[in-house]
């Protein structure tokens, strides 16, 4: 995973160096998987949520029209950060979620909104 071509990988680090999470996003065409591992003592600290968001602005900057994330339905603090970022729910079945997050879709909305914004 790590080394595959198209992926980059985010690490993060305590001030001691220490690594307390790891977000991968690997892209194949124009859509791109990514998945986050947290420290279990670190989790509930948003550092899942920092790390998507960077996932999500890489895969804009390279015109990615979807993030996709397959997770265990369990997996509840990954289906909420992905949902935040207004991805939509594909299926969550008896063992597995599989999330998409449109980014060609939410690109329009965020222009809406900016230009709502600016009539007020």
């Amino acid at each position: 995973m790590l080394g595959h071509k198209g992926s980059r990988t985010y690490l993060a680090e305590t001030q001691t160096g220490a690594v307390v999470a790891v977000a991968t996003v690997r892209k194949s065409g124009r859509c791109a998987e990514v998945g986050i591992l947290v420290e279990d003592r670190w989790q509930g600290r948003r550092i899942g949520t920092a790390l998507l968001d960077r996932l999500v602005t890489l895969a804009r900057s390279e015109d990615t029209a979807a993030v996709v994330a397959i997770v265990q339905e369990a997996n509840t603090a990954m289906i909420r950060a992905m949902r935040r970022a207004s991805a939509e729910a594909d299926q969550i079945g008896t063992d597995l979620a599989y999330l998409t997050l449109q980014l060609a879709r939410s690109r329009v909305l965020e222009s809406r909104s900016d230009d709502a914004g600016r009539r007020h």
